[in-house]
């Protein structure tokens, strides 16, 4: 078949032959290869920028940690933490702060439950489930003493029930409220010295 090819024809087909070989061997071979670099090359400048600025900011450590030594000096900043060292002994003193605050109000503390601890970004939060039985106007007291007051505090899931006693003696405690809630406070993270 090619024999009957003019030889122009042949020659047209020998560079057109040479043409897909030269671009099979080069796509086929080094194309992947010079890809592959290039995609190296830009990972390793992106991992770079990671590590100037990991290293830019672990120059800023030091200073950080005055900074922060400096905050849990700071007599005001320290009153809006729980003072106690531990989880335990902070859901105990959260608690007996708890109970003090609900008896100041008229209501009655009908029990409180440690939830224990979690991390709330750097910090410990201690949570306590109290149920309370109390008017609304106890509520009002108890929330409004609790805001002003030190330490900080959280109070979340909020959940308030009616409730009706039928008595002829006094028309004041026929109505009562049960009042359950959770209040969180927050340690200090613990200091880690060997970092």
């Amino acid at each position: 078949m090619i024999e009957n090819l003019s030889a122009a024809n042949r020659r047209l087909l020998a560079i057109g032959l040479l043409l897909l070989s030269v671009l099979f061997i080069y796509f086929g071979l080094p194309h992947p290869y010079l890809t592959a670099v290039g995609d190296m090359s830009n990972e390793i400048s992106v991992l770079e920028d990671k590590l100037e600025r990991y290293r830019s900011v672990g120059a800023m450590r030091g200073e950080l940690q005055k900074q922060v030594q400096a905050l849990k000096s700071d007599s005001q900043v320290n009153a809006r933490f729980l003072q106690q060292k531990t989880p335990a002994l902070a859901a105990a003193d959260l608690q007996r702060h708890l109970k003090l605050k609900v008896s100041e109000t008229g209501a009655q503390l009908m029990s409180t439950q440690s939830l224990g601890n979690s991390q709330f970004g750097e910090f410990v939060a201690i949570s306590v489930k109290a149920v309370m039985r109390g008017s609304s106007e106890d509520l009002h007291a108890l929330f409004k003493q609790l805001e002003g007051q030190q330490p900080l505090l959280r109070i979340e899931k909020l959940s308030i029930q009616r409730t009706r006693t039928y008595s002829t003696v006094s028309s004041a405690n026929a109505e009562k409220l049960i009042i359950t809630f959770t209040i969180t406070g927050y340690l200090w993270p613990q200091d880690n010295e060997s970092q």
